[in-house]
């Protein structure tokens, strides 16, 4: 596949059966994003949001949440993290002190799909 992916065995393992079970999904693609909602001010501050939307579920969830709610140095004392619609929305919301600015970077690292696909994204906050 484009990510450099082969599966060339098809055998299935000895003791193994295909018989009565669901329909076969292979998920080789890492989770990305739809895109992100910033709910800033010009000049962002404590209580403002940021919502970031992802192609799938995110299996590790909780440990994004806590990435996030130890960064003070980036989203300020006390931000919260919480993931919504099936784990695909997250919403951030800013704590006090915060360093997000027009054009930060936000980099979440490590973000796991339910297949066990993980990949990094860079969001851009753009404030208008």
């Amino acid at each position: 596949d484009i990510y450099g992916n082969a599966m060339n065995n098809f055998e299935v393992d000895a003791g193994f059966s295909l018989i009565d079970t669901t329909d076969i999904f292979i998920d080789n693609i890492p989770v990305s994003t739809t895109g992100a909602t910033l709910s800033l001010d010009a000049e962002p501050d404590a209580g403002d949001s940021l919502e970031l939307t992802f192609t799938e579920s995110v299996a590790n969830a909780d440990d994004i949440t806590s990435a996030i709610e130890a960064a003070e140095d980036t989203y300020g004392t006390a931000p919260t993290a919480e993931f919504t619609n099936s784990n695909m929305t997250l919403t951030i919301t800013l704590g006090a002190g915060e360093a997000v600015s027009d054009a930060t970077e936000l980099t979440l690292a490590a973000i796991e799909d339910e297949a066990g696909n993980t990949s990094s994204l860079i969001f851009t906050v753009d404030v208008s």
